[in-house]
């Protein structure tokens, strides 16, 4: 305790040096940090990808048509004719980017206070995200119930004139709907069922699977699309994911080959790839992205490390005079070797420390601001505090070296004079 509060004082003496080492090392911490969390997230949606979706993702193939190509002639019959290829599922689309107002609920006091306390943002009370799921695609994730009952494939039939609807936990949770209730939607001119209600903090994806965001549904409608519902293209727009599930991986590649050649013959533009395949794809394009900045990251704490020490010689340059008082009164060179590595390990390391709260309070605070969305991966998590403080000590040994070094091949000689 002696030694802590001796090392305060004597860095509270050289409160400009300091403020420049905290500074440099703060700044390479924070950079190391935010590139740290990058690569935890490359690795986490990978996790995030094969841990949600219920088939292998070597079985699901992810069709990309592009959509100056696309005619609704042609992509029926493009899809009408994959559906008939034997060893498919199940194939379809998901839409996350639509919104159903519901006209029914318009005055109702349990949504008020729903929209409140859950702070939805959408314009009018009665007016809700939803996520538009086809036939087949219920299979790519299992979605839990906890009243009431979970979509079946006569749900998505075109027959249907009341659509079937799961609604969010939240919706349940503060009365606003219960199940078998009719609802209203003003906006698509279309009646919806409930038929039933998710479990808490269910998700589904935000845009592609392969990205790995998956957001929360339960301030959301799920509505079971019914078969041939919407022309996926708008003005030249694709605005939803085409995914194939296949039973058995074995037959991918013929089947791929298959989709090419029949793309060919309705004049589509197509690329098929596999979600494992875009997993690989995608990992790699952003470690090949973030690499060259993790080198540089080290390289900058390289960098911090040897300026710190030439700071540090250059203080001991300055306090000659001090070592000479010191050795005077009876200490040993060992232990002035001890107070100046003292003082280094204290700053580098309160000033990782600081960074590193720094760090969580911004980019784990902005990560749960975020509410609608599960976490991707990108936040700073214990084993990287871990690893920035192992990375804080190794900074701090090219300037122990040097005090060591020099102190050892101190001359009495050089103690007359000094400044302090």
């Amino acid at each position: 305790m002696n030694n802590i509060k001796l090392v305060i004082k004597s860095l509270s003496k050289r409160k400009l040096s300091v403020l420049f080492v905290s500074l440099q090392v703060v700044t390479s911490i924070l950079f190391l940090i935010s590139i740290a969390c990058t690569f935890q997230k490359i690795f986490y949606f990978d996790i995030t990808v094969h841990k949600n979706i219920k088939p292998n993702a070597s079985q699901i193939i992810h069709v990309k048509i592009n959509a100056d190509s696309a005619t609704p002639e042609k992509y029926f019959s493009f899809r009408g004719q994959i559906l008939k290829q034997s060893g498919i599922d199940s194939m379809g689309y998901f839409n996350t980017n639509n919104t159903v107002i519901f006209s029914t609920l318009a005055n109702s006091p349990e949504l008020k206070k729903m929209k409140s306390e859950q702070k939805d943002i959408l314009g009018i009370p009665e007016e809700f995200s939803a996520v538009k799921i086809e036939k087949g695609l219920q299979e790519l994730k299992s979605l839990q119930i906890v009243e009431g009952r979970n979509f079946e494939n006569t749900d998505f039939s075109s027959d249907n004139l009341i659509v079937p609807i799961l609604v969010g936990y939240n919706f349940i949770k503060y009365n606003v709907v219960n199940i078998g209730d009719e609802l209203y939607d003003s906006n698509n001119k279309k009646k919806y069922k409930v038929i039933g209600a998710l479990k808490e903090r269910s998700t589904w994806f935000m845009s592609s699977l392969s990205d790995g965001v998956l957001e929360y549904l339960d301030n959301k409608i799920v509505i079971a699309s019914n078969d041939g519902d919407y022309f996926p293209f708008i003005q030249g727009m694709m605005k939803s994911s085409y995914y194939c599930i296949v039973k058995s991986s074995k037959t991918v590649p013929k089947i791929m080959t298959n989709m090419i050649e029949i793309a060919n013959k309705e004049g589509l533009s197509v690329e098929v790839r596999t979600i494992s395949d875009e997993l690989k794809k995608y990992q790699q394009e952003i470690i090949n992205e973030n690499i060259k900045w993790l080198i540089f990251s080290l390289f900058f704490i390289l960098m911090t490390s040897l300026c710190i020490a030439s700071v540090m010689m250059s203080s001991l340059v300055s306090r000659l005079k001090e070592i000479g008082i010191r050795i005077a009164v009876g200490y040993s060179i060992n232990q002035i070797q001890k107070l100046f590595i003292t003082e280094v390990l204290f700053i580098i390391i309160m000033s990782s420390l600081l960074a590193s709260i720094f760090a969580v309070c911004t980019i784990n605070l902005s990560s749960s601001l975020l509410s609608d969305l599960a976490p991707d991966g990108y936040y700073v998590s214990f084993p990287i505090i871990v690893g920035v403080l192992g990375i804080s000590l190794l900074m701090s040994l090219p300037p122990v070296t040097a005090i060591v070094y020099r102190l050892k091949r101190l001359q009495p000689r050089e103690l007359i004079g000094g400044k302090e």
